[in-house]
């Protein structure tokens, strides 16, 4: 009876050690959470908003009402630069499709450029790194939702 005993319990402390090591399988290391994060902010707004869980509903609350969500991603070549950009719209007051036609028409402009555009009197690099974290915080708790690898 002891040398099952003992074999017992030398694999619950093996099992104890393997998970200490590697993480609950819950939880995401930070170079996990980073990478995926990375690919949700690359992905086309398209594909990203059919696989999401949390970011429709957060892009419904953030645009103007009535706005449609494929209409507003229209143009943008990814979902981080999207979400920066409705973020900054929403944070700043100026209107989504302005920003929106600086980034996605023929000038193709930056977030910070764009903001320049509207709003002289703030500080456009600020402000979009500001927007920025705020996409990246949208995307970081969709990983959280969300364990499906892009």
């Amino acid at each position: 009876m002891r040398p099952r005993l003992y074999s017992v319990a030398g694999a619950v402390c093996l099992a104890i050690a393997v998970v200490a090591q590697t993480g609950s399988p819950h939880t995401l290391s930070a170079h996990e959470k980073a990478e995926r994060v990375a690919a949700w902010s690359q992905l086309p707004v398209p594909a990203a908003l059919a696989k999401s869980v949390t970011l429709g509903p957060k892009v419904r609350l953030i645009l103007p009402e009535g706005m449609d969500i494929p209409k507003a991603a229209a143009g943008f070549q990814d979902t981080g630069v999207f979400l920066a950009t409705v973020h900054a719209s929403q944070n700043l007051g100026v209107p989504f499709n302005h920003l929106k036609g600086y980034m996605t028409g023929q000038e193709k402009a930056t977030l910070v450029a764009a903001i320049q555009q509207m709003r002289y009197d703030v500080d456009a690099k600020a402000e979009a790194k500001k927007a920025s974290n705020q996409a990246r915080g949208d995307l970081e708790a969709e990983v959280e939702a969300n364990r499906e690898t892009p």
